[in-house]
């Protein structure tokens, strides 16, 4: 784990700045921290393995992370809520694997807690960005309402479909000032341990199964035996994580446990079929090394892993992968059809068209979509889904949300945290273009990114 010196400042006590971290030629690691990192990974294998097959053991699990959630927001430091604030919203995928009886948004409503409290706490005023972000979206809860008459139906559409733009609120309201600075490293590696879980417990559940048939679909056996676009997102954004890990952490050599979970979680990402965790993996290192090749060292480790990762991918993985899956890996990678997200985003914008004022409700798409495409199905792409459910409103939130992502992208430092940041927004904003807003996930790429500019700024603020 990455040390750095302690600065102390009105959040409490946090590390030197990003860009400083960033540029300095090496960074010391304390031989009794050495170890803490991959202990913590394993740790959360085991967790995964255990949550997977006990649901009273997820039960407990998700209990604990949501009680540390409101005290944390309601007693602890920024670095302390941003931490649990990363935690919760990685481990969501893992309860829902679990099928234990916790509530279906509860890694949200964890997130929603500790940010409100905190914001609360430390008097943040609520920027423009956030106000214009979520509350445009609200009025066409009436709708919703109105078109049920069904209190409990409604409440759950309602909660379904707006505790993803919720949870972004209240980060985003968290994160106003710029009078703080964080631990990037100490946030990723919180993140990645339930992320690794995710891995682990499909991998384990795959493995108890013994043989799978796969088919040119996802496949829920390979992904835990949960819905495979959910956790082939969860796996990518791990993915991201380590590559960030390998190209912007500075001193000499990489732990050999980064590069074995970057495999891992490769190859179970890759074994879900659920195209689009790949896809948002390629954006964002395409992103994010789009800043880093115009330093010469960063330039080196890109096309490095670049031709490690095409040789291994084209010689090795490929080939393995698709003997496995019987041949229909290359089969369903090398498929062109967009598996209707298309046709699903063209009723979106229909409705929108039909109802552009209000839109037609949060949920509401879903119900009526049977009239347009002959069938209920839930929407996959968020962007649309806001057009065409909330209307006007839901353009202003998406404008919204090209306002913050430029601010955020100018405000970062240059060079490698600036490539950090975009790499993030990258994926979140591909997240955006193949799902709907239903897991925290994003939440996490976006609070990395207003990590990094609050660094900047409280180093600009720090008296001379």
């Amino acid at each position: 784990m990455i040390q750095a010196p302690y600065a102390r400042n009105e959040a409490g006590t946090a590390p030197v700045n990003w860009p400083r971290a960033l540029t300095r030629p090496a960074v010391r690691v304390r031989p009794e921290a050495a170890w803490r990192t991959p202990a913590w990974i394993v740790l959360h294998m085991l967790l995964g393995v255990v949550l997977r097959a006990s649901p009273l053991a997820a039960l407990v699990h998700g209990a604990v992370v949501t009680a540390a959630a409101l005290v944390v927001g309601a007693t602890g430091g920024l670095p302390a809520v941003t931490r649990v604030i990363v935690y919760a919203a990685a481990s969501q995928v893992l309860w829902r694997m679990s099928g234990a009886p916790l509530p279906h948004m509860l890694g949200m409503y964890a997130v929603i807690a500790a940010a409100g409290l905190a914001a609360l706490r430390h008097r943040r005023r609520l920027p423009l960005v956030a106000i214009l972000y979520f509350l445009p979206l609200l009025p066409s809860s009436v709708l919703t309402v109105l078109a049920l008459g069904d209190a409990e139906r409604a409440r759950q559409l309602l909660a379904f479909n707006l505790a993803g733009p919720a949870t972004l609120f209240a980060v985003l309201w968290l994160m106003e000032k710029r009078d703080f600075r964080l631990d990037i490293w100490k946030l990723v590696e919180t993140g990645l341990g339930p992320l690794a879980g995710v891995a682990t417990a499909s991998f384990w559940y795959m493995r108890s199964l013994g043989a799978i048939q796969f088919e040119t679909e996802s496949n829920f056996a390979a992904s835990g035996g949960f819905g495979p676009n959910q956790v082939a997102s969860a796996l990518s954004l791990g993915i991201v994580l380590l590559i960030a890990i390998l190209w912007l952490r500075q001193g000499r050599g990489r732990p050999f446990w980064i590069w074995g979970l970057l495999v891992f979680l490769t190859v179970q990402t890759l074994l879900t079929f659920s195209r689009s965790g790949i896809a948002m993996v390629l954006g964002a290192a395409a992103t994010m090394a789009l800043f880093l090749l115009r330093a010469p060292r960063a330039r080196a480790a890109v096309a490095i892993f670049a031709l490690v990762a095409w040789v291994g991918a084209d010689r090795l993985l490929v080939p393995w992968l698709d003997s496995f899956t019987g041949g229909a890996f290359v089969a369903r990678y090398t498929d062109p059809r967009l598996s209707n997200r298309d046709v699903i985003a063209q009723s979106d914008l229909e409705l929108f068209l039909d109802h552009p004022l209000l839109g037609v409700g949060p949920g509401m798409g879903t119900e009526l979509r049977e009239s347009l495409l002959g069938q209920k199905v839930a929407a996959h792409t968020e962007f649309t889904r806001m057009l065409g459910e909330h209307g006007l409103g839901g353009l202003i939130s998406v404008v919204a949300l090209v306002w913050v992502t430029i601010r955020s992208v100018r405000q970062a430092p240059p060079g490698r945290p600036r490539g950090w940041a975009c790499g993030l927004l990258a994926w979140m904003w591909l997240y955006f273009a193949v799902h709907a807003f239903r897991l925290a996930l994003p939440t996490i790429a976006m609070l990395f990114t207003l990590a990094v500019v609050a660094n900047r700024g409280a180093e600009r603020a720090r008296p001379a």
